[in-house]
């Protein structure tokens, strides 16, 4: 039974029989709730370049990227290499990362220093080309 209050003193009270639908009805899609787990360390970027084929990350794609998780073998992550963000592909075996670029080959970063800035948890693409 449902309680809808109406305006004024009364108030409406649904009764007869409950419809067999109700026990499949699901909440509306929400797709922030979906796809941001964390909002505070959520950030997006749009993938620029020819293309990271073996993960199907193509130009244009809008990357959702994740800091507070931690990268594991097989994972997209997100590198800060200098002032540029790179894509790039973790490996980790005996305690060694390796970064594999979109052949699949180990890549070695170009820079001294570089940081493992975020996974990326989802890749949204636009299938309607403007």
């Amino acid at each position: 039974m449902v309680n809808r209050r109406g305006k004024g003193k009364g108030r409406l009270i649904a009764t007869g029989f409950a419809s067999p639908a109700d026990d499949f009805l699901e909440r509306p899609l929400d797709l922030n709730s979906y796809i941001v787990k964390n909002p505070s360390a959520t950030f997006f970027f749009r993938y620029e370049g020819e293309g990271f084929d073996l993960r199907n990350v193509m130009n244009g794609d809008l990357l959702v990227v994740d800091r507070s998780l931690t990268p594991v073998s097989g994972d997209l992550v997100v590198v800060v290499c200098g002032d540029e963000f790179i894509l790039r592909e973790i490996k980790i075996k005996s305690r060694k990362i390796y970064l594999l670029s979109d052949t699949g080959l180990e890549d070695p970063v170009l820079c001294g220093n570089f940081e493992i800035w975020g996974v990326v948890t989802h890749i949204i693409r636009n299938l309607r080309h403007k």
